[in-house]
């Protein structure tokens, strides 16, 4: 018969060449072949490489699987199979790539990719990419991202702007130029969450540095904060934390040794602190005070250190009247029994439900002496009866003694000539 006619390996007829051709025609038959293959395969170069060397844009090389039938929803329409023999010299698949067709309607075509493998000698499905995003299938699946030039590790970018950044998460590599270890969440272009890791600081905060509330609770319906029981941390507005516990310490510190495990400070400075040695805590620069109201529930100017008698009259929070903490009056009594303590201050927290001030009973603070007083370092101070103090006239502490000298130094004079020193306060 005369030499067939093909273009590409389907044009080829499987029965041809019959037994009765001519030997004269094999070097022909084989010249075919080589034209059919080198047609259909014209990119080939060894095992698999397809090599492209035409400058531009376009796609190439490529790759297709083509299933030419009409498809149906969730057909199966090719996969790239991967098999090995296991220990036991059994052929094993290990792993799948499938295409799927989830909705196969003219225009509105969804596809998606299967990928499935052994996982403890059964074959699961562990991810899928489609129309919705990706998804891992499997709960023993470990999501990583890896990066070996440690720039950026992650980005996730929904509604991105020209300059990359709408609703985006940021996870940055340690070689990264500015944000080396960063992890960051923005939202309409602001950071709304970062956490910030570099030699001199670990720093995690929301909308610059807690610049708005931040809690963390595991209730599902409630959330900690002020006048809350929910169990959980609230972090207020860049000014307090508070923390809830249900059941057992809402904060535990200690330290490997003896020392000190605690230090409060103003403005920068150290105030106070408290240490522990052996199995004695101390708090040390303390001052030891009540809250305490007027009769009237009033907030009057009143001087540091003046002197102050209870009355019987309690405390009233939230309409209720506290067991334990009576108000309070300027003294007006000379050597008064009833003496509280002296004034603090008044507490400014949460004032618009009750004027409260801060009693001073015991510890290290200020007695406000009268202007005619030169008390020594020792004596012992009673009421004036006008809020100011005076020396006691003995040695010997009794129920109208407020307080003790512990420095003839003034601390400040008041403009009436009455004058602070610094006193231990004995009415706790």
């Amino acid at each position: 018969m005369g030499l067939e006619v093909a273009t590409y390996v389907n044009d080829l007829v499987a029965a041809n060449p019959p037994g009765s051709d001519g030997k004269s025609q094999g070097d022909n038959h084989l010249r075919l072949l080589k034209s059919v293959l080198q047609a259909t395969f014209p990119n080939a170069k060894g095992p698999w490489l397809q090599e492209i060397t035409t400058a531009g844009a376009g796609v190439g090389p490529t790759f297709e699987l083509y299933r030419n039938r009409n498809a149906a929803a969730n057909d199966h329409n090719g996969a790239i199979i991967f098999t090995s023999k296991d220990d036991a010299g059994n052929k094993t698949e290990f792993f799948r790539i499938t295409m799927k067709t989830p909705d196969p309607a003219n225009g509105s075509e969804d596809g998606a990719l299967y990928f499935t493998g052994m996982q403890a000698g059964a074959f699961t499905e562990l991810a899928l990419i489609h129309s919705d995003g990706i998804t891992l299938q499997n709960a023993r699946t470990d999501f990583k991202v890896i990066n070996t030039d440690n720039d950026d590790q992650l980005l996730i970018l929904q509604g991105a702007n020209s300059s990359g950044q709408g609703g985006a998460i940021f996870v940055y590599g340690d070689a990264h130029a500015t944000n080396a270890g960063d992890v960051a969440i923005v939202n309409d272009n602001d950071f709304k969450y970062a956490w910030d890791e570099s030699d001199s600081s670990h720093e995690f905060y929301y909308n610059v540095f807690f610049a708005a509330d931040f809690r963390g609770t595991n209730q599902a319906s409630s959330r900690p904060g002020n006048g809350s029981n929910t169990q959980g941390l609230h972090w207020i507005n860049s000014t307090s934390v508070l923390a809830v516990n249900s059941n057992g310490d809402t904060s535990n510190f200690g330290r490997a040794q003896d020392g000190t495990f605690m230090v409060w400070c103003s403005t920068g400075v150290a105030q106070g602190a408290l240490s522990i040695a052996g199995a004695v805590c101390t708090y040390s620069s303390f001052s030891g005070s009540h809250w305490a109201q007027l009769k009237d529930g009033t907030k009057p100017e009143i001087l540091p250190g003046t002197i102050c008698d209870s009355i019987g009259k309690m405390c009233t929070w939230d309409n209720k009247h506290d067991p334990r903490l009576p108000r309070f009056e300027i003294s007006t009594e000379v050597r008064s029994p009833r003496v509280y303590g002296v004034f603090g201050w008044w507490d400014d927290y949460e004032a618009d439900k009750a004027n409260d001030a801060f009693i001073v009973a015991v510890g290290v603070f200020y007695v406000r002496m009268a202007a005619n007083e030169n008390p020594e370092i020792g004596d012992y101070v009673e009421s004036n009866g006008d809020g100011t103090g005076r020396v006691q006239d003995d040695k010997i502490q009794k129920a109208s003694t407020g307080g003790k000298i512990i420095s003839d130094i003034v601390a400040e004079v008041y403009e009436d000539g009455s004058k602070l020193y610094p006193a231990s306060i004995h009415c706790g």
